[in-house]
């Protein structure tokens, strides 16, 4: 796999500008002579020239990719199609070029990557001529007379106007000489990470500048970043532009009209019309996957944290964990720093260590997975019922082993598991298996009667941005043994006892020097505070109408979507079962259809995604298994926005987008 994508851009009218043509070819020449092609990838976008241009380019052997377009999308269009190239030949760096940057010397790109990954500090790497010796000559704007005029750059930093401070030269492996300093971003002939480029690169939308308000819009990103400027010394090309631009007024106005307005401008709307066509980047999302509602009955109960002079752990946090345990009807609730860390505090708290295993669906979230991973054990991924994404208990039984520990499910989408069906497969087993539930979709679930998370040994449930309920990020951990509610404490503050955990508890406690420690274990720091206990407690009040909301939505939905015969909709939850309607899915037949559907949504504004991937399918985790429902699942199932702020504007809106893409399909 090759690494960088060598990009041109180009726009050339020879009637007007032939030399311009002839540096033009100059310039192919060049990256004919001392390009090694066997490590990049070439590419060129060509920003509507003559025909004659267009014909030279399409003659010439140097280019991979051709990219001839009928109209002129600017700079800001033709960076971007690169990067986008770039991106689809799974290249993780680009060169951009433009064509009248003429190549002097073999440019090492291999060695110039590695300085950059050395150098995670640096934005990207100038590679235009420069000598770092003989820097007075390229001063631009110099009193000095400029020898290399062609050349010339500002010694200082635009944005805060401070003159360029040097590192120590870098030697790598070869001649080349590396220097880091605070220059800004310039935008022509740098070689940059695709991840930084993202970084800095804007959304296409209507309103987005091109020109040099486009190269200013990058340069203040790249400030805020606190990047820093690598430059290579001599450099690898020359710039000769300047010596071909020498026309009249009169002709700078036509050139001016020709990019389609003043300096400074905006991009037209046949231009945004190409990239919803051409460029995954399709703007702004107008109807989110996961939205949140607060409001003053949140803003009371802090008002009153907030004047108590108390944020951390306090009677708020008290509060909401009595009322969260009263609400599901379990003996202990326990407010966490997150579901994940619940997770992770689940592991040590069941000893669960190197040589164990623990069962999970493989369609989970990938925390839960890296939680086993973590402790030691082995995460083994088993299948999932086809119909509400679920652990299948058949399955579950095949996977048992003697070094099965615990089984960690989760209610997908707010549908219960079979936990009957499970708890009987694992009592008929000679050792103790736990049961950690992980309750993140099934807030207020019920399975024959028994709230989910209420079920198993453990239960962990997150307050997350993206759930029903929601105070930014937290979560909370649901017990019934006393034991491992203990233990959870311990595991929550830093390993320290429950009674003792701070100096003013070992105070009360009559304790002589209060302020020594008893330490049980070297635990780390998951506790919630009354800031997140606070929004939590307004939350829950909220609690039973956003499901209500939520279920209308996953009504109405089936009751417009069932007339589109290309899509399958999801099952009502089974009997004795209700939901939290946590999630709206839908399938299609096959993988392209997926991916069909989830642009076309995405192009009007609609996001949609499929939570949760099969995690016997990440590389990361090695797995071997075989999972046919997974799979399955994972190449054909989309989930669609479902909270509780969706308005019939927005649902109308949805289900006509469907309707629409399904009639195109056709």
């Amino acid at each position: 796999m090759k690494k960088c994508l060598v990009g041109v851009i180009s726009w050339c009218d020879s009637n007007r500008f032939p030399q311009r043509f002839t540096v033009f070819k100059k310039t192919v020449n060049s990256i004919q002579r001392y390009l090694d092609r066997s490590d990049v990838i070439t590419a060129i976008v060509d920003n509507a020239s003559t025909q004659d241009v267009q014909d030279f380019i399409e003659s010439s052997p140097i280019f991979d990719i051709k990219v001839l377009l009928n109209e002129n999308t600017q700079d800001v269009g033709a960076y971007g199609i690169l990067a986008q190239i770039a991106k689809d030949q799974n290249c993780q760096y680009v060169w951009f070029l433009e064509n009248d940057y003429v190549l002097f010397r073999k440019p090492d790109i291999l060695e110039a990557i590695t300085f950059l990954e050395e150098h995670p500090e640096c934005g990207y790497l100038r590679l235009q001529k420069f000598e770092y010796t003989n820097q007075e000559k390229y001063e631009k704007g110099s009193k000095n007379k400029i020898i290399d005029s062609e050349n010339s750059v500002w010694l200082k930093n635009l944005i805060t106007g401070k003159p360029l401070e040097w590192s120590e030269p870098v030697r790598m492996g070869s001649a080349n000489t590396y220097h880091i300093n605070n220059w800004h971003f310039g935008l022509h002939g740098g070689l940059i990470s695709l991840e930084n480029w993202h970084k800095l690169y804007p959304k296409l939308i209507s309103q987005t500048p091109y020109y040099y308000k486009f190269e200013t819009y990058m340069r203040d990103k790249y400030h805020q970043k606190g990047f820093k400027t690598a430059m290579l010394d001599k450099g690898v090309f020359s710039m000769e532009a300047p010596s071909v631009y020498q026309p009249k007024a009169s002709v700078l106005k036509n050139v001016t009209s020709f990019f389609g307005g003043e300096k400074g401008g905006y991009i037209g709307g046949s231009i945004i019309s190409y990239y919803q066509k051409n460029y995954h980047d399709f703007g702004p999302v107008q109807i989110q996957l996961f939205s949140n509602s607060l409001g003053d009955d949140e803003l009371k109960i802090l008002k009153q944290v907030f004047d108590s002079r108390w944020l951390g752990y306090g009677a708020r946090s008290k509060q909401f964990e009595t009322e969260f345990a009263q609400m599901l009807g379990c003996k202990y609730a326990l407010g966490i720093a997150s579901c994940t860390a619940g997770l992770f505090m689940s592991m040590e708290m069941l000893g669960i260590k190197k040589g164990d295993e623990v069962i999970l669906p493989s369609v989970s979230f990938i925390g839960a997975a890296n939680a086993v991973l973590k402790a030691g054990a082995k995460p083994v991924f088993v299948d999932v019922d086809k119909k509400y994404f679920n652990i299948l208990p058949s399955e579950l039984e095949k996977a048992i082993t003697k070094k099965t520990r615990a089984v960690l499910l989760l209610h997908y989408g707010g549908i219960p598991s079979d936990m009957n069906a499970i708890k009987k497969i694992l009592q008929k087993q000679k050792q103790k298996i736990y049961i950690i539930e992980d309750s993140a979709n099934s807030i207020k679930s019920l399975y024959k009667g028994t709230y989910c998370g209420n079920i198993g040994d453990i239960g962990l449930f997150s307050l997350d941005a993206n759930k029903v309920i929601t105070t930014g990020t937290g979560g909370v951990m649901t017990l019934n043994d006393e034991y491992l509610y203990y233990k959870a404490q311990v595991m929550r503050f830093y390993g320290l006892k429950p009674t003792l955990s701070s100096g003013y508890d070992a105070m009360r406690a009559r304790r002589e020097k209060w302020w020594e420690i008893e330490l049980e274990h070297p635990g780390n720091r998951y506790l919630i505070n009354d800031i997140t206990s606070a929004i939590a407690l307004g939350q829950m009040k909220k609690l039973d109408q956003f499901i209500k909301k939520r279920k209308q939505i996953w009504q109405f939905y089936n009751r417009r979507l069932e007339t589109i015969k290309n899509i399958k909709l999801p099952y009502d939850p089974p009997k004795g079962t209700t939901s939290s309607y946590y999630f709206y899915w839908l399938q299609v037949h096959n993988e392209a259809e997926q991916v069909s559907l989830a642009k076309y949504l995405v192009k009007n504004g609609i996001y949609t995604t499929f939570r949760y991937y099969p995690l016997h399918m990440v590389d990361f985790y090695k797995s071997k298994a075989s999972l046919p429902n997974s799979e399955q699942i994972a190449h054909t199932t989309l989930n669609l926005p479902l909270h509780h702020n969706l308005s019939h504007k927005d649902l109308d809106r949805i289900i006509n987008t469907i309707k629409d893409w399904s009639q195109r399909k056709r």
